[in-house]
């Protein structure tokens, strides 16, 4: 929560993503796309859940694995900080540690937003990226770790649509996580709201937005 203070570092900032078991929600399209997917593919071998739910085309192990192992995005709060009073009383920066996993076999992108006080939660359920009038800006990383035993730099892009969210694209079967994140939002009955939808990457799309190296940590 975010208390008077500048600074706090309690763990509860952050609203809408939070440790198994989750609450996430499948369209129809995407449960239509499930069922015709691919199986198998070139998944780590550490991740056993993610290997044993490409053996099979079950929605339920679908749901299954969504709320009890990985619903695609996990948020780590460390600390949060008030923006300055000039810009807004109830904005806050949320230090964090992100996770993204897809697991899907087809290149995925990935919307995170936090949500203004006067939105319903549930909102961004199933909505595709709107960028009509939107300034964006594109911040790339390509000092990101790989896994051991890989050769090669690893890289990080993001689309950044200011109140609008950030938008990754990540390969599917793949696993993308940054250390230090830097968040932002406005405060709701001390808490920060946070929404995250996926769907499927269309090349006809044009976003200049290239992937994410395949299971590549960014410290910061």
């Amino acid at each position: 929560r975010v208390g008077e203070k500048p600074a706090v570092w309690l763990p509860a900032v952050l609203r809408g993503v939070r440790k198994a078991p989750y609450a996430t929600s499948v369209t129809s399209e995407g449960a239509a796309v499930w069922l015709q997917r691919e199986l198998g593919g070139q998944i780590d071998s550490a991740k056993g859940h993610l290997i044993r739910l490409q053996q099979s085309r079950r929605l339920s192990q679908l749901l299954r694995y969504l709320t009890n192992f990985h619903n695609g995005v996990e948020v780590e709060p460390h600390n949060a900080r008030r923006a300055p009073s000039w810009y807004s009383s109830s904005s806050v920066n949320v230090t964090v540690t992100l996770e993204i996993l897809s697991f899907w076999p087809h290149a995925s992108w990935v919307l995170v937003r936090t949500l203004l006080p006067f939105a319903e939660e549930g909102e961004a359920e199933g909505e595709e990226p709107d960028l009509q009038g939107t300034t964006v800006r594109m911040r790339s990383w390509d000092s990101a770790l790989l896994p051991p035993g890989r050769l090669g730099k690893g890289f990080c892009h993001l689309l950044d649509l200011g109140p609008r969210g950030e938008l990754f694209r990540v390969q599917g079967l793949s696993r993308l996580e940054i250390g230090a994140h830097r968040i932002s939002g406005h405060e709701m009955d001390g808490g920060l709201r946070l929404e995250c939808t996926m769907g499927r990457w269309d090349d006809e799309l044009k976003l200049p937005l290239p992937p994410c190296t395949r299971d590549a940590f960014l410290h910061t």
